[in-house]
């Protein structure tokens, strides 16, 4: 759900149906930067310091492990932003996994050192595929069909930042991933809850009128 969406967004769709990019911007971040798999921070050591019970929260968008592990936490409402459309289009597959994959399931479709055959798996991709936005559906369409179908290649590819991608710091950085039990309570919090995303850097933020209108506990960039 897009309760705000940037002009350069809304004209980008209608220009090239949701599937703008064959590319990848070299800056570090922009409308079609690289996307972070996992959180590189340890959101597992200082996430549980806030009180997070019936809260609006506002995030970075980033890998949308910001946005999971408030919800584990009771937030009410999650908010994230993020200029980069590809990390929308990225976090929408990872909540759709999240929501519909076994834990272990979940973690063969995402992790990098995973089995081959599991990463990306295009197979799994399908069982997934209806629950995201035309956009994400049409971009990941065609990173599958230029991959020749192997996840592998895609998760190996320029859409993903290499830096910190290791498997191990990701299940410790995440409190949802520290076993079977805290996923599921995850992905039962995720189910009652809209996904709200703004396209938009910190700085044209600020100037937000929606986003001004609301009060948020806590706020992490």
């Amino acid at each position: 759900l897009d309760l705000f969406v940037s002009k350069k967004e809304k004209l980008s769709r209608l220009g090239r149906f949701g599937c703008p990019l064959k590319y990848f911007s070299e800056k570090k971040y922009s409308v079609s930067s690289s996307v972070y798999a996992f959180t590189t921070e340890r959101i597992s050591g200082y996430f549980p310091q806030f009180d997070f019970n019936k809260k609006k929260v506002l995030v970075v968008g980033g890998s949308g492990d910001q946005l999971i592990n408030a919800y584990l936490l009771g937030a009410n409402q999650v908010v994230s932003f993020d200029i980069n459309q590809l990390a929308k289009y990225y976090v929408e597959l990872k909540l759709a996994a999240l929501k519909t994959l076994s834990y272990k399931a979940f973690l063969g479709f995402l992790m990098k050192k995973s089995d081959v055959k599991k990463v990306l798996a295009h197979k799994t991709y399908l069982q997934l595929r209806q629950q995201l936005s035309f956009a994400a559906r049409s971009f990941f369409d065609q990173k599958y069909e230029e991959f020749n179908f192997n996840g592998q290649l895609l998760r190996e590819s320029p859409l993903f930042r290499d830096h910190y991608d290791d498997d191990i710091k990701k299940i410790a950085n995440n409190l949802y991933l520290q076993s079977e039990k805290e996923f599921d309570m995850a992905a039962k919090m995720l189910a009652r809850k809209p996904f709200v995303w703004v396209a938009s850097d910190f700085a044209d933020l600020v100037e937000n009128k929606q986003i001004q209108k609301v009060s948020f506990y806590v706020i992490f960039i």
